[in-house]
C-alpha cells in the first residue's frame, strides 16, 4: 500500500440547466471542474435564444475561468422526418452557436432514443427492414454538413442513439459520412450506457470508435465518476479522450 494514492481524473461535466453564469462558474471553480458540455436549447443557458453579445460574453467568462467548453449538445436529430434542407438548416443554426460560445465541438444526435417500452433491449431486438435506409439517410445527412462546420472551426460529433444505439453501428454510420466528405471530419460522443445496454463488450466499443475519439475528434459520455472510473480502469486505452458526466435523464 502506497502513502500516495493516485489522484482521481477530473473530468468533465453536462450542464443541462439554466441560471446565473457567475454563480455556475464558482461552482465548477469549486469542484475543480476544467471543461464543460452545454446542453442547448429551451430551459438551459445556452440555447438560439442568445444574441451575439451573451454568446460571446459566455465564451469569454468560460476562458477567463480556464475551463473548455467540449461541447454544445445540440436538439437536432439527424434522423429527423423532415426535409432535408430543414435539418441542415437547424445544423447551421447551431454550428454557429457553438462557434460564438466558443465551444469545440457540436453534437448530433444519431436519431431518437426509443421509449424503453418498446422492447427494444439487448438481445431482444429484431431486424428492422428500414435500418439500412435510416442509416444511410444519417450519413448522407451528416456529410452535407460537414463541410460547414469546418469553415466555423467546429468538430461534428454525433452521438450513438436509436438506429445507431451501439458503437459498432455509430462506426458504420461515421465511416460511411466520411467516403462522401472525405475531406471533412466529424466524431463520435460515446455514450458508454447505451453501447453496454445494445450489447457490446466496452474494449470492441472502444476499438470501433477510437478513430472518431482521438486526436480531439471526440469526446465520452459516462452517468457517473464512478462509470467513468471503472470505465478507465477496464479500458486504459481511452485514457487520453475526455470524458464528460452527463447523469442518466428522462431523454436518455
Amino acid at each position: 500500500m502506497t502513502d500516495h494514492a493516485e489522484p482521481v481524473r477530473p473530468f468533465g461535466a453536462v450542464i443541462t440547466a439554466d441560471g446565473d453564469i457567475e454563480s455556475l462558474l464558482a461552482r465548477l471553480a469549486d469542484a475543480g471542474t476544467s471543461s464543460v458540455g452545454f446542453e442547448a436549447g429551451p430551459g438551459n443557458i445556452v440555447g438560439l435564444h442568445l444574441g451575439t453579445v451573451p454568446r460571446h460574453g459566455i465564451r469569454d467568462s468560460f476562458a477567463q475561468q480556464g475551463i473548455s467548453i467540449e461541447a454544445v449538445a445540440a436538439p437536432v436529430n439527424l434522423d429527423a422526418r423532415l426535409p432535408d434542407e430543414g435539418v441542415v438548416a437547424d445544423v447551421d443554426a447551431y454550428l454557429k452557436l457553438t462557434a460564438d460560445v466558443g465551444a469545440k465541438r457540436l453534437k448530433l444526435a444519431a436519431g431518437t432514443v426509443p421509449s424503453s417500452s418498446n422492447g427494444d433491449d439487448a438481445g431482444s431486438r429484431q431486424p428492422d427492414p428500414g435500418v439500412t435506409a435510416r442509416s444511410e439517410r444519417i450519413s448522407h445527412r451528416l456529410a452535407a454538413v460537414m463541410g460547414r462546420a469546418a469553415d466555423r472551426d467546429v468538430q461534428l460529433v454525433v452521438e450513438n442513439s436509436s438506429v445507431a444505439s451501439g458503437a459498432e453501428e455509430l462506426a458504420v454510420v461515421l465511416e460511411a459520412a466520411h467516403t462522401l466528405a472525405p475531406d471533412a471530419s466529424a466524431g463520435a460522443a460515446w455514450n458508454v450506457r447505451r453501447s453496454v445496454a445494445a450489447g457490446e463488450e466496452l474494449d470492441l466499443s472502444a476499438k470501433l470508435l477510437r478513430p472518431y475519439l482521438a486526436g480531439g475528434a471526440g469526446y465520452i459520455l459516462c452517468e457517473t465518476a464512478a462509470t467513468a472510473t471503472a470505465l478507465l480502469d477496464a479500458v486504459p486505452a481511452v485514457a487520453d479522450i475526455p470524458i464528460l458526466i452527463e447523469p442518466q435523464s428522462e431523454r436518455s
